[in-house]
């Protein structure tokens, strides 16, 4: 996410789905959003990954393609605030990094991937802005290229939140890959599809909501063709109606020439997969009528783009929340002492209030670990932090804040520190050394009457101790300890610490 200064500035949604690209600009004005621009472009993603997970040249040239026009359409737009994220087909590149590091150049922005249940967190939270408020409780269905998400929730406050690995071309591959559209066909993909919802089959329909809707392309093609065929209006499509569109859709058995009413040509060939899946969550889920409504991904990062900017960004209650839940203890002072590091760095090296935010949560997080185990425990903590689902933070996000719990003591991670990407590396870096001194401090108080620290270039930092002439053990052998092993764990970085350490006026040793 990148930011600009103006507070008038537009915020810019790219979504970067596994059939198409979307790309929203938009302007909030009295807490009501208001679309600026749309640009979208076919992409195909999911259909050009093959076997081994590795997106083929179609895929990758069509998405640079769209990522440099989008790029183009940004520079225009200023000033702005940008967020672009991958789902399901990028989740599963296994060419991913290579991917990123062209397509970000192209569009100027960084890219960011998210789970399956952040794409569900942010996919309600833009379909429920668009439901009328005296409903307020939702069941939300958003059937995408590669994943299709449920979510039940209250108001706009999501409850359960599912992503399921199923797609109109995931299931058009598998289902009709030689262009026939059959009873067989049509039958396999419908029961594929509910041997996936059968697990949350009795946890939705034990919970009761006042409406159903769907959102994204698919159920914006079946309900402009069963418009267009006279069996729908209002933007609702009954059972019965799509019980209807399923057998026309089979009585017409030949993918390569189907046309129908409303029917985009560029959507023909993943409708009846879409269709097939969303009969299967009509029966699954015994739904009468679900209602399309127009919010959904893009608009959902709209909103939280905007919660970030005031007071209700979803990774700050995240955080609490894991805290609250593993009761760590907080450590204001570790923190302060933090601060006072950024402060006296800030003419050498330069972080957002972002990265300072990142600084704070590893820190409020660093002892997560220990409720696994005390050996290694920032290990522990870091894989915990990989693996588990943070609302409001991507993979990447993630990725970097496992890193800095990872990197605050013992051997520093190298491999988590060469996985960031590589223009971010020498940051993440830094902001990790000021940790590991930060806790060194708080973990030695008492055994010195002042410290200093300065950057000497963009790996190295230098800190003078004034020790205490009598305390219970040398304090300048201890000191020379201490900052030996920093840099014994450092050894195979760039990153270095050198040291002055004084006893009264005099320094006893200098080391660089």
């Amino acid at each position: 996410m990148r930011s600009a200064n103006s507070p008038s500035r537009y915020l810019a949604a790219i979504d970067l789905g596994s059939n198409s690209f979307h790309l929203v600009v938009a302007k909030f004005q009295q807490q009501t959003l208001h679309i600026k621009a749309k640009h979208r472009a076919k992409t195909e993603l999911a259909a050009n990954i093959n076997d081994n997970g590795y997106l083929n040249l179609n895929a990758l040239h069509a998405a640079y393609d769209c990522l440099a026009h989008f790029g183009t359409v940004l520079k225009q737009t200023s000033p702005v605030l940008v967020r672009a994220l991958g789902t399901k087909t990028l989740r599963d590149a296994r060419n991913l990094q290579d991917f990123l590091h062209r397509a970000e150049a192209l569009l100027g922005y960084p890219i960011e991937v998210i789970s399956g249940r952040e794409e569900a967190r942010l996919i309600y939270l833009g379909a429920a802005k668009a439901i009328p408020a005296h409903f307020t409780s939702h069941f939300v269905v958003d059937i995408g290229g590669g994943s299709t998400e449920i979510i039940l929730g209250e108001q706009q406050l999501p409850q359960q939140l599912n992503s399921l690995t199923m797609g109109c071309v995931t299931f058009k591959r598998r289902f009709f890959s030689h262009n026939r559209i059959t009873h067989e066909a049509m039958n396999r993909a419908q029961a594929a599809a509910f041997a996936k919802l059968l697990p949350l089959r009795e946890q939705y329909t034990q919970t009761s909501w006042q409406v159903a809707v769907a959102s994204s392309g698919t159920a914006q093609t079946v309900i402009s063709v069963l418009t267009a065929m006279g069996l729908a209006s209002q933007d609702l499509i009954t059972h019965e109606a799509l019980l209807r569109l399923r057998k026309r859709l089979i009585q017409e058995e030949d993918l390569n020439t189907l046309a129908l009413p409303g029917l985009a040509p560029e959507r023909a060939a993943i409708l009846p997969a879409g269709v097939a899946i969303l009969c299967a969550i009509f029966s699954a889920f015994k739904l009468n009528e679900v209602h399309y409504v127009k919010g959904a991904l893009r608009e959902g990062i709209l909103y939280d783009l905007h919660q970030r900017l005031g007071k209700a960004d979803p990774r700050y209650e995240s955080v609490t929340h894991l805290c609250e839940r593993f009761d760590l203890t907080a450590t204001p002072e570790l923190w302060c002492t933090a601060k006072r590091h950024l402060q006296a760095l800030a003419p050498e090296w330069h972080f957002t209030q972002e990265q300072h935010q990142f600084l704070d949560w590893a820190m409020q997080l660093s002892q997560l670990g220990t409720t696994v185990a005390q050996h290694h425990y920032q290990r522990h903590g870091a894989y915990f932090l990989r693996a588990v689902d943070l609302a409001g933070f991507s993979q990447q996000e993630q990725q970097i804040l496992a890193f800095l719990v990872e990197a605050h003591r013992g051997e520093f991670p190298l491999n988590a520190w060469q996985q960031l990407p590589s223009s971010q590396q020498t940051l993440w870096g830094q902001l990790a050394l000021i940790f590991r001194f930060a806790q060194l401090e708080r973990q030695a108080r008492g055994y010195y009457e002042a410290i200093g620290i300065s950057a000497l270039s963009k790996t190295q930092l230098h800190v003078d101790i004034t020790a205490p002439a009598t305390a219970a053990c040398d304090t300048h052998a201890l000191w020379e300890q201490l900052l030996a092993n920093e840099n014994h764990a450092l050894r195979h970085t760039p990153f270095r610490f050198s040291y002055t350490i004084c006893q009264g006026a005099e320094p006893r040793a200098s080391h660089k």
